[in-house]
């Protein structure tokens, strides 16, 4: 359970954005900072999700927070029934929210394309995050292979690469229930992924990163429709 999910009920009541950096440095307490609002506060229902992203790596501030666009389960067939896998959210950059804004205006329906656009920065930038939040125990193996779909076609060394690279973020352990792994897709290119601050891994392939995007983000290979309906009805609001 991370430390956002058990100080979110203390704050049920808030009426505006709770600031927790404060809180963060508490005795005893270890989280990134974060924003919290609430169902009433803000477009969305967010389960629990902050707000807004920054970077959880210690020392290394992204110069703006990402705003939470999207929520939603992501479900596995498992023999005559689904099963809930984890809870994903998408933040977009200040920039990939205008362009995926205005991708939506203009017809389109994929947002991988408008998302990862925004060139890369004099400051590291996060463009996207995905954070992934377990909602039952998943071995390592099985979450580095689980997007493998998604690479068809792609040279298997370049997905071997992808896996591994994924493997070290998640460790021997795997993701646990409540546990959480961020991905994220830096301006400019090139993308980490991220679990309890910790960057174990990343890859500097632009066909890999657009395709595990689509994840998310694409109609046609949306692992979570749910989330990506979440994105279209509030999209204008942000």
């Amino acid at each position: 359970i991370t430390y956002c999910q058990l100080v979110n009920p203390m704050f049920r009541s808030a009426s505006r954005f709770q600031s927790l950096s404060a809180l963060a440095f508490a005795p005893g307490l270890a989280c990134m900072p974060c924003v919290l609002a609430f169902s009433e506060d803000y477009h969305f229902d967010t389960k629990g999700f902050p707000t807004k992203c920054v970077n959880p790596v210690a020392g290394a501030p992204w110069p703006t927070a990402l705003p939470l666009a999207g929520v939603g389960m992501r479900r596995k067939n498992f023999y005559i029934m689904e099963v809930d896998v984890y809870m994903a959210a998408v933040n977009l950059s200040n920039k990939a929210l205008q362009n995926v804004k205005s991708c939506k205006a203009n017809g389109g329906t994929s947002y991988v394309e408008a998302a990862l656009q925004s060139s890369k920065g004099p400051v590291p930038q996060a463009a996207v995050t995905v954070v992934l939040r377990f909602v039952r125990d998943v071995d390592s193996k099985k979450v580095s292979e689980a997007f493998n779909d998604l690479f068809a076609g792609v040279a298997p060394d370049r997905i071997a690469n992808f896996g591994k690279q994924l493997s070290a973020a998640v460790g021997e352990t795997g993701m646990k229930n409540g546990e959480e792994v961020m991905f994220v897709w830096m301006e400019g290119g090139g993308m980490k992924f991220i679990k309890n601050g910790v960057v174990g891994g990343g890859v500097a392939d632009e066909e890999i990163e657009h395709r595990l995007l689509g994840a998310y983000l694409d109609p046609a290979k949306a692992v979570s429709p749910e989330l990506l309906a979440c994105v279209n009805a509030n999209i204008e609001k942000l």
